[in-house]
This record gives C-alpha cells, sequence and structure tokens, in this order.
C-alpha cells in the first residue's frame, strides 16, 4: 500500500506566478469595468439611459490608474460607491495586498517548488472568485440600469461604518 498521497501536477512556480498575474490584470478589468459602470449609474440623472458612448475612454482611464494604485486605495475606490458589503472590500484589500507582497519578496524560500507554486495559485483563485462577484455586480446593474447605493450603512459604506464604531467606543 503507497501511503505518500499523489499531489496534483499544478505546474512550476514560473508558471504559477505568470497565472497569477494574469489574474491580477483580469481582476483590474473587471474592476475598472465595476468603477466605470458603477460611477455612472449612481448618478440619478443616468438611471435607465444606456452606457455613455465614452465608456471605453472612461474605462481605459480607470484601468490604467488602478494599475498604479495600492491595496487600500483600490479598496477605497470600490467602497465609494456603496453598492458591496465592506467585508468583501476587505477581502479584496487583502489579496491585492497578498499579491504585492509576493511580487515584491518573492515565495517563502524555504518552502518546496510545489509549495511556492501553491502561494501563487492561492492568490489566482482569490481573484478569480473576486472577479466572478464584481462581474455579476456589473452586469446587474448594466441590464437594470440602476445602482442602488447603500448610503449610511455601516455594512457598506466606510463613513457610516467609522460613526456607529465611534458611537459605542
Amino acid at each position: 500500500m503507497n501511503l505518500e498521497k499523489e499531489l496534483p501536477e499544478i505546474g512550476t512556480p514560473e508558471q504559477a506566478l505568470e497565472k497569477m498575474k494574469n489574474s491580477y490584470q483580469a481582476f483590474l478589468d473587471s474592476l475598472a469595468k465595476f468603477i466605470t459602470i458603477a460611477e455612472y449609474y449612481t448618478d440619478k440623472a443616468n438611471e435607465g439611459q444606456p452606457l455613455p458612448s465614452d465608456f471605453q475612454t472612461r474605462y481605459t482611464s480607470h484601468y490604467q490608474n488602478l494599475k498604479k494604485e495600492t491595496a487600500e486605495n483600490i479598496g477605497y475606490q470600490i467602497a465609494f460607491f456603496a453598492l458591496v458589503y465592506l467585508d468583501f472590500v476587505e477581502e479584496i484589500k487583502e489579496n491585492v495586498q497578498a499579491y504585492q507582497d509576493i511580487l515584491v519578496n518573492g515565495p517563502d524560500k524555504e518552502a518546496s517548488a510545489y509549495d511556492q507554486a501553491c502561494d501563487y495559485l492561492a492568490i489566482k483563485d482569490e481573484f478569480s472568485d473576486i472577479i466572478t462577484t464584481l462581474n455579476d455586480i456589473s452586469m446587474t446593474i448594466a441590464s437594470e440600469r440602476i445602482a442602488e447605493t447603500n448610503l449610511n450603512d455601516p455594512e457598506y459604506d466606510y463613513n457610516a461604518k467609522q460613526v456607529e464604531e465611534s458611537r459605542f467606543n
């Protein structure tokens, strides 16, 4: 009887790093679309209207700006519209920070090549989940042509959360 478990084939750390980088680019794409759509439809004057003819220009601008942002600033840009739970925003910030950290510091040097590849792929997989959620929200807003914000709700709005926390401290 073979007591060793056979591990799935996941590729080299270099291949996993490339997959992680590609997933980050896909995340930025989805996020730029989300911000562009949210920015347009949270303006009450645009409710029920088709997306503007300059959507691509706005999207491209957001995409280029997001490429330079910190995890914290990305979180604020998402939370600004009060369309998603702040817990989800925190998950995004944590994954972006993990991505930025692993790019700077690399994977654990003591870990096996397999474990290093797993570290990259874990970040990639989290981006995949985030992308799915962002795309779903964007599609819903774009198809309904309205974005119902949750301003003053501490589960969605940083300012409301801070006010609520200061009341209890």
